[in-house]
């Protein structure tokens, strides 16, 4: 529970964070241009775009899968959702007549969509910076290992042996 409760933060922070940027980026990375209206309508979209972005996260169940072995699907998934979030909040936005240029949704999704990626992916990163540094000695005479058969689900098995931090002998693969 706590570490969907630290996801929920860290995307709510993503949202700000991109959208802001996106307003900063449009606007030659200068605070003292951009127009007030601008400002205001970026405070007025920030509340949809946030509760889009929590259920659809919900509903593609991006706060339910295990992170330690994120690949491509989470990626995909992490992908449309915030593709989706961009739309439906810029179609909200559209509709309640808060005018914002249009690079703001663009650059803005793409932030989004980085930054709540890198947040999925984190984890995994993380631990095989920890792994790789953790000073593992190497085995003189490294274990082989054959997985035979197993498709992807081999693959995540043999990258998950590798970047384990309770194996401390070397590895030759051979798939």
């Amino acid at each position: 529970m706590k570490k969907k409760a630290l996801i929920i933060i860290a995307d709510v922070l993503a949202a700000v964070i991109s959208y802001g940027a996106a307003l900063w980026l449009r606007f030659d990375l200068r605070m003292t241009t951009i127009p007030p209206e601008y400002l205001e309508g970026y405070g007025l979209f920030l509340p949809f775009c946030i509760v889009f972005m929590l259920v659809i996260y919900g509903l593609l169940k991006l706060y339910n899968s295990i992170w330690s072995y994120a690949g491509l699907s989470e990626m995909i998934r992490t992908f449309f959702a915030s593709m989706l979030t961009a739309i439906l909040s810029s179609i909200v936005s559209a509709l309640l007549l808060i005018r914002m240029p249009m690079g703001f949704y663009l650059m803005g999704w793409v932030f989004l969509f980085l930054l709540t990626a890198f947040i999925r992916i984190s984890y995994r990163l993380l631990r095989r910076i920890l792994h790789q540094h953790s000073g593992n000695k190497v085995a003189k005479h490294p274990k082989n290992v054959m997985i035979i058969g197993a498709g992807a689900a081999g693959r995540t098995l043999l990258r998950e042996y590798v970047t384990s931090q309770f194996v401390t002998e070397s590895v030759r693969c051979f798939i």
